[in-house]
């Protein structure tokens, strides 16, 4: 089976599951495992690669769009049935998710893929071909979407078993300092993320014997780059600010371990296609963020649950991060080996999700704390009580 897709096509607020695989069906069921519509539905072609789904014809529904071992893009209206000019046909097998994104701004998504016929390719949502590029080897890398220089316009990166990745602006031409060369195939999806707090995100990739890149815009190696993960590395990875400390990690599987790298410098915000297929639904479709998708379907958390907080030992200050799976009223207290309440982090209502807040090792006055062993309680009226030890060092 392919990696799933997470949508609410039928909008009743619950995510449908969508997937395909080998035995030749696209698949799409609902959450409690019901079939949704008139799928699964027979391709008689193999799927290897996950869809993508998005308003491909800009009508106000979303169509499924796959890729298959028999050559061919296809394109799927939600009963079923063909987009008119479909399937696009290629000159050998598709092993590289296709995407989603609106190149030229005209309300219609154009779907991007690679093919083992060594070419990129551009599809209109009509089925027409907008620009193809060839890569001189099998493309099994699928590709991301960001506008890395803030000119307003979509450029796009991709890897090939030539060893490179590849970055192309909007209409298919080689973006200066692109591609660039490793040694050994780059396998999984680039993704982005402003590692530096520059204001323009990093392009950053790993080849399959498990060297990591990151490069500018420009194709500049970034500070302290490559890196070596230690493994081989065939899926893609993420970047997110895991611990709260201000800076980026990049969380990658490599072998049989999962290694995370901590970017020692502060990091920028934005909303950047920062991990495998764009965001936790898996969508593919670069529009979803502009367009509010995750805000309309958040992942919520599902219990109450409090962390260790990070880093602990600590000096001066550290994170402390908790889930709320309803909105509740949270008081989050910090008390020392006495028992005393040395500061209240937090006394308010929040909405369900992930929350976090820093201590800085001080009391309610702004006094810095001596160092030894606290104690921070998380509370919510329903009784539930967690406490976490903590040690404080000068």
């Amino acid at each position: 089976m392919t990696a799933p897709v997470l949508r609410d096509l039928d909008g009743d607020g619950d995510l449908e599951i969508i997937f395909g695989g080998f035995a030749k069906y696209l698949y799409v069921i609902h959450h409690d495992g019901t079939d949704f519509g008139s799928f699964p539905l027979y391709v008689d072609e193999s799927i290897m690669v996950a869809p993508a789904v998005g308003d491909i014809d800009n009508d106000g529904s979303d169509e499924i769009v796959i890729g298959t071992w028999s050559n061919n893009v296809w394109a799927f209206e939600l009963d079923g049935t063909v987009v008119s000019g479909f399937p696009f046909s290629t000159g050998n097998k598709i092993n590289s998710d296709p995407a989603l994104a609106d190149l030229d701004g005209d309300g219609t998504l154009e779907i991007l893929v690679g093919s083992d016929d060594n070419y990129f390719y551009a599809i209109n949502s009509d089925g027409s071909q907008r620009f193809s590029v060839n890569s001189s080897s099998d493309i099994r890398g699928a590709p991301a979407v960001e506008d890395i220089d803030g000119d307003g316009d979509w450029e796009i990166f991709f890897g090939s078993n030539v060893k490179k990745v590849f970055g192309i602006d909007h209409e298919g031409n080689a973006l200066s300092g692109w591609p660039q060369e490793s040694t050994s195939a780059f396998k999984s999806a680039p993704v982005f993320a402003d590692l530096n707090n520059s204001g323009q995100p990093s392009i950053i990739a790993a080849t399959s014997s498990g060297t990591l890149y990151a490069w500018d815009s420009g194709g500049n190696i970034m500070d302290n780059f490559p890196i070596s993960l230690q493994g081989t590395v065939l899926g893609s990875f993420a970047v997110s600010d895991i611990d709260g400390d201000g800076d980026l990690e990049i969380a990658s599987g490599a072998s049989s371990n999962l290694v995370v790298i901590d970017i020692k410098t502060d990091g920028g915000s934005g909303e950047y296609w920062s991990m495998y297929r764009l965001n936790p639904t898996r969508s593919g479709n670069r529009s979803d963020l502009e367009m509010g998708v995750e805000v309309n379907h958040p992942m919520l958390p599902s219990q109450f649950v409090v962390y260790q907080n990070y880093p602990n030992p600590f000096n001066p200050s550290t994170t402390i991060r908790y889930d709320l799976s309803e909105q509740s009223y949270v008081q989050i207290s910090i008390h020392d080996l006495l028992g005393r309440n040395v500061r209240t982090l937090v006394k308010e209502l929040q909405d369900a999700g992930q929350k976090s807040v820093i201590w800085n090792g001080k009391d309610e006055n702004g006094v810095s704390m001596s160092a030894g062993i606290y104690f921070c309680q998380v509370h919510i009226p329903d009784g539930s009580l967690r406490t976490k030890k903590m040690v404080l060092l000068k």
